[in-house]
Protein backbone atom coordinates (compact mmCIF):
# COMPACT_ATOMS: atom_id res chain seq x y z
CA UNK A 1 0.00 0.00 0.00
CA UNK A 2 2.81 2.37 0.90
CA UNK A 3 4.56 1.63 -2.38
CA UNK A 4 1.34 2.24 -4.29
CA UNK A 5 0.89 5.63 -2.68
CA UNK A 6 4.50 6.54 -3.41
CA UNK A 7 4.05 5.48 -7.04
CA UNK A 8 0.89 7.53 -7.44
CA UNK A 9 2.64 10.60 -6.08
CA UNK A 10 5.88 10.05 -7.97
CA UNK A 11 7.30 13.14 -9.73
CA UNK A 12 7.20 13.73 -13.46
CA UNK A 13 10.11 14.84 -15.58
CA UNK A 14 10.97 18.51 -15.14
CA UNK A 15 10.76 20.85 -18.13
CA UNK A 16 11.86 24.50 -17.84
CA UNK A 17 8.88 26.69 -18.72
CA UNK A 18 9.78 30.28 -17.85
CA UNK A 19 8.87 32.67 -20.65
CA UNK A 20 10.55 35.89 -21.70
CA UNK A 21 7.88 38.14 -20.16
CA UNK A 22 8.25 36.52 -16.76
CA UNK A 23 12.04 36.62 -16.92
CA UNK A 24 11.91 40.32 -17.80
CA UNK A 25 9.59 41.09 -14.88
CA UNK A 26 11.81 39.14 -12.50
CA UNK A 27 14.87 41.02 -13.75
CA UNK A 28 13.16 44.40 -13.38
CA UNK A 29 12.00 43.68 -9.83
CA UNK A 30 15.37 42.30 -8.75
CA UNK A 31 17.17 45.29 -10.26
CA UNK A 32 15.18 47.67 -8.04
CA UNK A 33 16.74 46.17 -4.90
CA UNK A 34 19.50 48.38 -3.47
CA UNK A 35 20.71 45.59 -1.13
CA UNK A 36 20.43 47.78 1.97
CA UNK A 37 19.42 44.83 4.16
CA UNK A 38 16.59 46.56 6.03
CA UNK A 39 14.33 43.72 4.91
CA UNK A 40 16.37 41.19 6.89
CA UNK A 41 15.53 43.00 10.13
CA UNK A 42 11.83 42.11 9.75
CA UNK A 43 12.17 38.70 8.09
CA UNK A 44 11.08 35.82 10.37
CA UNK A 45 13.25 33.16 8.74
CA UNK A 46 16.35 35.35 8.73
CA UNK A 47 15.77 36.12 12.41
CA UNK A 48 15.73 32.40 13.18
CA UNK A 49 18.35 31.05 10.81
CA UNK A 50 20.78 33.99 10.55
CA UNK A 51 21.53 32.87 6.99
CA UNK A 52 21.65 35.54 4.28
CA UNK A 53 19.92 33.11 1.93
CA UNK A 54 16.97 32.92 4.33
CA UNK A 55 16.36 36.67 4.10
CA UNK A 56 14.71 38.63 1.27
CA UNK A 57 17.97 40.14 0.04
CA UNK A 58 19.61 36.75 -0.28
CA UNK A 59 16.54 35.19 -1.87
CA UNK A 60 16.49 37.93 -4.49
CA UNK A 61 20.03 36.97 -5.47
CA UNK A 62 19.08 33.28 -5.65
CA UNK A 63 16.03 34.09 -7.80
CA UNK A 64 18.15 36.19 -10.16
CA UNK A 65 20.60 33.31 -10.56
CA UNK A 66 17.83 30.80 -11.13
CA UNK A 67 16.14 32.76 -13.90
CA UNK A 68 19.46 33.72 -15.49
CA UNK A 69 20.27 30.02 -15.93
CA UNK A 70 16.84 29.45 -17.40
CA UNK A 71 17.46 32.16 -19.98
CA UNK A 72 20.77 30.56 -20.92
CA UNK A 73 19.20 27.09 -20.94
CA UNK A 74 22.17 25.90 -18.89
CA UNK A 75 21.33 23.56 -16.01
CA UNK A 76 18.01 25.39 -15.76
CA UNK A 77 16.39 23.23 -13.08
CA UNK A 78 16.54 24.93 -9.64
CA UNK A 79 19.28 23.70 -7.33
CA UNK A 80 18.55 22.13 -3.96
CA UNK A 81 19.91 25.28 -2.29
CA UNK A 82 17.56 27.53 -4.28
CA UNK A 83 14.57 25.32 -3.62
CA UNK A 84 15.31 25.10 0.10
CA UNK A 85 15.85 28.77 0.83
CA UNK A 86 13.21 30.16 -1.56
CA UNK A 87 10.74 27.55 -0.30
CA UNK A 88 11.29 28.70 3.28
CA UNK A 89 9.84 32.13 2.51
CA UNK A 90 6.55 32.65 4.37
CA UNK A 91 5.34 35.30 1.91
CA UNK A 92 4.34 37.36 4.95
CA UNK A 93 5.28 40.55 3.04
CA UNK A 94 6.84 42.26 6.06
CA UNK A 95 9.86 43.03 3.86
CA UNK A 96 7.62 44.81 1.36
CA UNK A 97 6.45 47.20 4.08
CA UNK A 98 10.00 47.79 5.32
CA UNK A 99 11.68 48.24 1.93
CA UNK A 100 12.74 51.86 1.20
CA UNK A 101 13.13 51.06 -2.51
CA UNK A 102 9.59 49.63 -2.87
CA UNK A 103 10.86 46.34 -4.28
CA UNK A 104 7.89 44.25 -5.44
CA UNK A 105 9.13 41.22 -3.54
CA UNK A 106 5.64 39.72 -3.24
CA UNK A 107 5.34 39.13 -6.96
CA UNK A 108 9.00 38.19 -7.26
CA UNK A 109 8.61 35.32 -4.80
CA UNK A 110 5.37 34.27 -6.53
CA UNK A 111 7.24 33.96 -9.83
CA UNK A 112 10.00 31.98 -8.12
CA UNK A 113 7.64 29.53 -6.44
CA UNK A 114 5.71 29.02 -9.67
CA UNK A 115 8.93 28.38 -11.59
CA UNK A 116 10.17 25.87 -9.01
CA UNK A 117 6.84 24.05 -9.13
CA UNK A 118 7.02 23.87 -12.93
CA UNK A 119 10.62 22.76 -13.26
CA UNK A 120 11.83 20.97 -10.15
CA UNK A 121 11.42 17.31 -9.28
CA UNK A 122 9.04 17.35 -6.31
CA UNK A 123 9.07 14.88 -3.44
CA UNK A 124 6.13 12.93 -2.06
CA UNK A 125 5.21 15.51 0.59
CA UNK A 126 5.36 18.42 -1.85
CA UNK A 127 3.25 16.70 -4.49
CA UNK A 128 0.69 15.67 -1.91
CA UNK A 129 0.42 19.24 -0.64
CA UNK A 130 -0.06 20.48 -4.21
CA UNK A 131 -2.86 17.97 -4.71
CA UNK A 132 -4.48 18.84 -1.38
CA UNK A 133 -4.31 22.59 -2.07
CA UNK A 134 -5.90 22.19 -5.50
CA UNK A 135 -8.56 19.54 -4.94
CA UNK A 136 -9.52 19.40 -1.22
CA UNK A 137 -8.90 22.56 0.81
CA UNK A 138 -10.76 24.99 -1.52
CA UNK A 139 -13.94 22.89 -1.40
CA UNK A 140 -15.82 22.90 1.94
CA UNK A 141 -17.71 19.64 1.41
CA UNK A 142 -14.50 17.77 0.62
CA UNK A 143 -12.76 19.29 3.63
CA UNK A 144 -15.67 18.26 5.88
CA UNK A 145 -15.29 14.71 4.58
CA UNK A 146 -11.58 14.80 5.40
CA UNK A 147 -12.33 15.91 8.95
CA UNK A 148 -14.70 12.98 9.39
CA UNK A 149 -11.89 10.64 8.37
CA UNK A 150 -9.34 12.27 10.70
CA UNK A 151 -9.39 9.43 13.29
CA UNK A 152 -8.65 6.95 10.50
CA UNK A 153 -5.90 9.22 9.16
CA UNK A 154 -4.30 9.36 12.59
CA UNK A 155 -4.15 5.56 12.79
CA UNK A 156 -2.88 5.43 9.20
CA UNK A 157 -0.14 7.89 10.14
CA UNK A 158 1.12 5.59 12.87
CA UNK A 159 1.19 2.66 10.45
CA UNK A 160 3.02 4.68 7.82
CA UNK A 161 5.57 5.80 10.38
CA UNK A 162 6.23 2.20 11.32
CA UNK A 163 6.67 1.51 7.61
CA UNK A 164 9.23 4.36 7.50
CA UNK A 165 7.11 6.43 5.10
CA UNK A 166 7.76 9.57 7.15
CA UNK A 167 6.44 12.15 4.67
CA UNK A 168 3.12 10.38 4.19
CA UNK A 169 2.89 9.69 7.92
CA UNK A 170 3.29 13.33 8.93
CA UNK A 171 0.70 14.44 6.38
CA UNK A 172 -1.81 11.84 7.58
CA UNK A 173 -1.28 12.87 11.21
CA UNK A 174 -1.78 16.54 10.29
CA UNK A 175 -5.38 16.00 9.12
CA UNK A 176 -7.67 18.58 10.79
CA UNK A 177 -9.77 17.17 13.62
CA UNK A 178 -11.97 20.10 14.62
CA UNK A 179 -15.37 20.27 12.99
CA UNK A 180 -17.82 22.99 13.95
CA UNK A 181 -21.48 23.33 13.15
CA UNK A 182 -22.52 24.77 9.80
CA UNK A 183 -23.05 28.50 9.70
CA UNK A 184 -26.56 29.79 10.26
CA UNK A 185 -26.25 31.40 6.84
CA UNK A 186 -23.61 30.40 4.31
CA UNK A 187 -25.44 31.23 1.09
CA UNK A 188 -25.81 31.51 -1.74
CA UNK A 189 -28.42 34.19 -1.33
CA UNK A 190 -28.98 37.28 0.79
CA UNK A 191 -29.07 37.65 4.55
CA UNK A 192 -31.36 40.68 4.74
CA UNK A 193 -31.54 42.98 7.74
CA UNK A 194 -34.97 43.60 9.22
CA UNK A 195 -33.90 47.03 10.42
CA UNK A 196 -33.91 50.10 8.23
CA UNK A 197 -31.83 49.14 5.22
CA UNK A 198 -28.77 51.37 4.96
CA UNK A 199 -26.61 49.48 2.52
CA UNK A 200 -25.62 46.26 0.81
CA UNK A 201 -22.37 44.30 0.70
CA UNK A 202 -21.17 41.05 -0.81
CA UNK A 203 -19.38 38.63 1.52
CA UNK A 204 -17.00 35.85 0.51
CA UNK A 205 -18.03 32.91 2.69
CA UNK A 206 -14.60 31.34 2.26
CA UNK A 207 -13.60 27.70 2.10
CA UNK A 208 -11.43 26.48 4.99
CA UNK A 209 -12.84 29.04 7.42
CA UNK A 210 -16.48 28.11 6.99
CA UNK A 211 -15.58 24.52 7.85
CA UNK A 212 -13.18 25.03 10.75
CA UNK A 213 -14.98 27.99 12.38
CA UNK A 214 -18.32 28.85 10.73
CA UNK A 215 -19.22 31.11 13.66
CA UNK A 216 -16.99 33.77 12.08
CA UNK A 217 -19.39 34.24 9.18
CA UNK A 218 -22.38 34.26 11.52
CA UNK A 219 -20.78 36.96 13.67
CA UNK A 220 -19.91 39.01 10.59
CA UNK A 221 -23.47 38.95 9.30
CA UNK A 222 -24.94 39.83 12.70
CA UNK A 223 -22.59 42.81 13.06
CA UNK A 224 -23.55 44.11 9.63
CA UNK A 225 -27.27 43.45 10.14
CA UNK A 226 -27.32 45.61 13.27
CA UNK A 227 -26.06 48.47 11.11
CA UNK A 228 -28.81 47.90 8.56
CA UNK A 229 -26.60 46.17 5.97
CA UNK A 230 -27.84 43.39 3.68
CA UNK A 231 -25.23 40.71 3.06
CA UNK A 232 -25.17 38.68 -0.15
CA UNK A 233 -23.17 35.51 -0.67
CA UNK A 234 -22.99 35.35 -4.46
CA UNK A 235 -23.77 32.06 -6.23
CA UNK A 236 -20.66 30.67 -7.88
CA UNK A 237 -18.14 32.44 -5.64
CA UNK A 238 -15.71 30.11 -3.89
CA UNK A 239 -12.07 29.90 -2.90
CA UNK A 240 -10.19 33.15 -3.47
CA UNK A 241 -7.21 31.30 -4.97
CA UNK A 242 -4.74 32.02 -2.17
CA UNK A 243 -4.34 28.35 -1.26
CA UNK A 244 -3.42 27.21 -4.75
CA UNK A 245 -1.40 30.34 -5.49
CA UNK A 246 0.62 29.76 -2.34
CA UNK A 247 1.89 26.46 -3.76
CA UNK A 248 3.00 28.11 -7.00
CA UNK A 249 -0.07 27.00 -8.96
CA UNK A 250 -0.69 30.29 -10.76
CA UNK A 251 -3.08 28.76 -13.29
CA UNK A 252 -5.20 27.29 -10.51
CA UNK A 253 -5.29 30.66 -8.73
CA UNK A 254 -6.41 32.33 -11.97
CA UNK A 255 -9.24 29.82 -12.40
CA UNK A 256 -10.60 30.58 -8.93
CA UNK A 257 -10.19 34.32 -9.51
CA UNK A 258 -12.08 34.20 -12.80
CA UNK A 259 -14.95 32.23 -11.24
CA UNK A 260 -15.24 34.73 -8.39
CA UNK A 261 -15.15 37.72 -10.72
CA UNK A 262 -17.92 36.20 -12.85
CA UNK A 263 -20.04 35.59 -9.74
CA UNK A 264 -19.47 39.04 -8.25
CA UNK A 265 -19.96 40.95 -11.49
CA UNK A 266 -23.28 39.16 -11.98
CA UNK A 267 -24.31 40.11 -8.43
CA UNK A 268 -23.22 43.72 -9.00
CA UNK A 269 -25.15 43.89 -12.27
CA UNK A 270 -28.24 42.82 -10.34
CA UNK A 271 -27.75 45.50 -7.67
CA UNK A 272 -24.75 47.69 -6.71
CA UNK A 273 -22.88 47.02 -3.48
CA UNK A 274 -20.79 49.23 -1.23
CA UNK A 275 -18.05 46.66 -0.91
CA UNK A 276 -16.98 43.05 -1.33
CA UNK A 277 -16.02 41.96 2.18
CA UNK A 278 -13.58 39.40 3.53
CA UNK A 279 -13.14 38.18 7.09
CA UNK A 280 -9.99 36.19 6.33
CA UNK A 281 -6.87 38.27 5.79
CA UNK A 282 -5.41 35.92 3.18
CA UNK A 283 -8.55 36.13 1.04
CA UNK A 284 -8.64 39.92 1.10
CA UNK A 285 -4.97 40.16 0.11
CA UNK A 286 -5.47 37.68 -2.72
CA UNK A 287 -8.51 39.45 -4.18
CA UNK A 288 -6.87 42.87 -3.95
CA UNK A 289 -4.06 41.37 -6.04
CA UNK A 290 -6.40 40.11 -8.80
CA UNK A 291 -5.40 43.02 -11.12
CA UNK A 292 -1.83 41.73 -11.14
CA UNK A 293 -2.82 38.07 -11.40
CA UNK A 294 -5.08 38.75 -14.40
CA UNK A 295 -3.24 41.68 -15.93
CA UNK A 296 -2.65 39.88 -19.25
CA UNK A 297 -6.17 38.44 -19.55
CA UNK A 298 -8.16 40.51 -22.08
CA UNK A 299 -11.48 39.26 -20.69
CA UNK A 300 -10.77 39.78 -16.98
CA UNK A 301 -8.12 42.49 -16.55
CA UNK A 302 -10.56 45.41 -16.37
CA UNK A 303 -13.06 43.45 -14.28
CA UNK A 304 -10.29 42.53 -11.83
CA UNK A 305 -9.57 46.22 -11.28
CA UNK A 306 -13.25 46.86 -10.56
CA UNK A 307 -13.45 44.00 -8.07
CA UNK A 308 -10.23 44.94 -6.32
CA UNK A 309 -11.52 48.50 -5.93
CA UNK A 310 -14.49 47.16 -3.95
CA UNK A 311 -12.52 44.62 -1.90
CA UNK A 312 -12.27 45.40 1.82
CA UNK A 313 -11.48 43.50 4.97
CA UNK A 314 -14.47 43.54 7.32
CA UNK A 315 -12.48 45.59 9.87
CA UNK A 316 -11.57 48.07 7.15
CA UNK A 317 -15.25 48.48 6.26
CA UNK A 318 -16.46 48.70 9.86
CA UNK A 319 -13.65 51.11 10.68
CA UNK A 320 -15.22 53.65 8.33
CA UNK A 321 -18.85 52.92 9.17
CA UNK A 322 -18.27 52.56 12.94
CA UNK A 323 -20.49 50.53 15.24
CA UNK A 324 -21.40 53.09 17.88
CA UNK A 325 -21.53 52.40 21.64
CA UNK A 326 -21.44 48.70 22.62
CA UNK A 327 -24.36 46.84 24.22
CA UNK A 328 -22.00 45.09 26.62
CA UNK A 329 -19.04 46.48 28.53
CA UNK A 330 -16.05 44.79 30.09
CA UNK A 331 -12.50 45.34 31.23
CA UNK A 332 -11.23 42.19 29.53
CA UNK A 333 -7.69 42.56 28.23
CA UNK A 334 -7.40 41.66 24.56
CA UNK A 335 -4.14 40.94 22.74
CA UNK A 336 -4.72 41.63 19.06
CA UNK A 337 -2.62 39.41 16.79
CA UNK A 338 -2.54 41.36 13.52
CA UNK A 339 -2.28 38.93 10.56
CA UNK A 340 0.59 39.63 8.16
CA UNK A 341 -1.73 39.56 5.16
CA UNK A 342 -3.89 42.23 6.78
CA UNK A 343 -1.08 44.60 7.76
CA UNK A 344 1.45 44.03 4.99
CA UNK A 345 -0.82 42.54 2.33
CA UNK A 346 -3.67 45.06 2.61
CA UNK A 347 -2.30 47.99 4.59
CA UNK A 348 -5.00 47.64 7.26
CA UNK A 349 -3.16 48.54 10.46
CA UNK A 350 -5.10 50.48 13.11
CA UNK A 351 -8.73 49.64 12.33
CA UNK A 352 -9.01 46.34 14.27
CA UNK A 353 -7.40 47.84 17.40
CA UNK A 354 -9.68 50.87 17.21
CA UNK A 355 -12.80 48.72 16.84
CA UNK A 356 -11.83 46.48 19.77
CA UNK A 357 -11.13 49.53 21.95
CA UNK A 358 -14.41 51.21 20.99
CA UNK A 359 -16.24 47.99 21.88
CA UNK A 360 -15.13 48.45 25.50
CA UNK A 361 -12.13 46.16 25.74
CA UNK A 362 -8.59 46.96 26.88
CA UNK A 363 -6.24 46.49 23.93
CA UNK A 364 -2.74 45.13 24.55
CA UNK A 365 -0.40 45.95 21.69
CA UNK A 366 2.02 43.25 20.54
CA UNK A 367 4.74 45.79 19.84
CA UNK A 368 7.52 43.49 21.04
CA UNK A 369 7.05 40.93 18.31
CA UNK A 370 5.41 41.99 15.08
CA UNK A 371 6.80 39.07 13.11
CA UNK A 372 4.72 36.34 11.47
CA UNK A 373 3.37 33.61 13.73
CA UNK A 374 4.28 30.98 11.12
CA UNK A 375 0.82 30.43 9.64
CA UNK A 376 1.20 32.17 6.26
CA UNK A 377 0.61 30.10 3.11
CA UNK A 378 0.10 26.79 4.93
CA UNK A 379 3.67 27.06 6.22
CA UNK A 380 3.02 24.63 9.07
CA UNK A 381 2.63 21.85 6.52
CA UNK A 382 5.64 22.86 4.41
CA UNK A 383 8.12 23.77 7.17
CA UNK A 384 6.65 22.45 10.43
CA UNK A 385 9.76 22.98 12.57
CA UNK A 386 10.23 26.63 11.62
CA UNK A 387 6.47 27.25 11.87
CA UNK A 388 6.37 25.85 15.40
CA UNK A 389 9.40 27.89 16.44
CA UNK A 390 7.80 31.09 15.14
CA UNK A 391 4.53 30.18 16.84
CA UNK A 392 6.25 29.52 20.17
CA UNK A 393 8.06 32.84 19.91
CA UNK A 394 4.74 34.62 19.33
CA UNK A 395 3.00 32.69 22.10
CA UNK A 396 5.70 33.53 24.64
CA UNK A 397 5.38 37.21 23.87
CA UNK A 398 1.59 37.12 24.09
CA UNK A 399 1.69 35.30 27.40
CA UNK A 400 4.08 37.89 28.82
CA UNK A 401 1.30 40.48 28.40
CA UNK A 402 -1.13 38.32 30.43
CA UNK A 403 -4.23 38.91 28.25
CA UNK A 404 -7.65 37.42 28.92
CA UNK A 405 -8.30 36.70 25.27
CA UNK A 406 -6.54 36.91 21.90
CA UNK A 407 -8.22 38.29 18.78
CA UNK A 408 -7.05 37.87 15.21
CA UNK A 409 -8.42 38.42 11.72
CA UNK A 410 -7.16 35.21 10.11
CA UNK A 411 -8.37 31.64 10.46
CA UNK A 412 -4.80 30.56 9.69
CA UNK A 413 -3.34 32.47 12.65
CA UNK A 414 -6.19 31.33 14.88
CA UNK A 415 -5.84 27.62 14.18
CA UNK A 416 -2.03 27.74 14.24
CA UNK A 417 -1.78 29.52 17.60
CA UNK A 418 -4.76 27.91 19.35
CA UNK A 419 -3.17 24.52 20.28
CA UNK A 420 -0.15 26.17 21.91
CA UNK A 421 -1.53 29.18 23.76
CA UNK A 422 -3.76 27.98 26.63
CA UNK A 423 -5.75 31.25 26.39
CA UNK A 424 -9.00 31.67 24.41
CA UNK A 425 -8.44 32.92 20.87
CA UNK A 426 -11.24 34.22 18.66
CA UNK A 427 -11.74 36.10 15.43
CA UNK A 428 -12.01 39.86 15.87
CA UNK A 429 -15.58 39.93 14.53
CA UNK A 430 -16.66 37.30 17.07
CA UNK A 431 -15.40 39.51 19.87
CA UNK A 432 -17.10 42.58 18.41
CA UNK A 433 -20.35 40.72 17.86
CA UNK A 434 -20.36 39.70 21.52
CA UNK A 435 -19.88 43.30 22.63
CA UNK A 436 -22.74 44.48 20.43
CA UNK A 437 -25.30 41.93 21.58
CA UNK A 438 -24.27 38.62 20.02
CA UNK A 439 -23.67 35.27 21.72
CA UNK A 440 -20.59 34.37 23.75
CA UNK A 441 -17.90 33.22 21.29
CA UNK A 442 -16.83 29.61 21.53
CA UNK A 443 -14.10 29.30 24.13
CA UNK A 444 -15.01 32.46 26.06
CA UNK A 445 -17.80 30.96 28.16
CA UNK A 446 -15.70 31.18 31.34
CA UNK A 447 -15.29 34.94 30.78
CA UNK A 448 -18.98 35.72 30.30
CA UNK A 449 -19.29 36.78 33.95
CA UNK A 450 -16.79 39.59 33.32
CA UNK A 451 -19.07 41.26 30.77
CA UNK A 452 -21.92 43.55 31.82
CA UNK A 453 -24.94 44.49 29.75
CA UNK A 454 -25.35 48.21 29.17
CA UNK A 455 -28.72 49.41 30.60
CA UNK A 456 -31.40 49.52 27.94
CA UNK A 457 -33.60 47.17 25.92
CA UNK A 458 -32.44 43.53 26.00
CA UNK A 459 -30.12 42.46 23.18
CA UNK A 460 -31.97 41.06 20.20
CA UNK A 461 -31.45 37.54 18.90
CA UNK A 462 -30.14 36.80 15.44
CA UNK A 463 -33.64 36.11 14.11
CA UNK A 464 -34.63 39.62 15.08
CA UNK A 465 -31.98 40.98 12.74
CA UNK A 466 -31.80 38.65 9.79
CA UNK A 467 -34.06 36.77 7.45
CA UNK A 468 -32.56 34.75 4.65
Amino acid sequence: MVQALKTRLSPKAAIPTADAARRDEVADIAASCVHCGLCNAVCPTYALEGDERDGPRGRITLIEQMFARDQNQANASPSDTERRHIGRCLSCMACVTACPANVDYNHLIQHAKAYIRETAVAGVRERFLHWFAATVAPFPDRLRWLIKTAPVASRLGKALRLARARDLASLAEAAPTTSGHRAAFSGPGTAATTRERRGRVILLAGCVQQVLRPSINDATIRLLARSGIDVEVAPGAGCCGAITGGTGDTDGARNFAQANIDAWMKALDKEPAEAILFNTADCGAAVKDYPHLLRDDPHYAAKAVTIAGLAKDVSEYLGVRRLGPPRRWSSLKVAHQAPCRLVHGQGVVSEPDDLIYEAGFTVLELTGDGMCCGACDGYAFREPEIAETLRDRKVNHVLSLRPDVIATGSIGCLKHIEPAIGIPIVHTVELLDWAYGGPVPRGLEALSGDVTNVPGPPPLEVDDFIRS
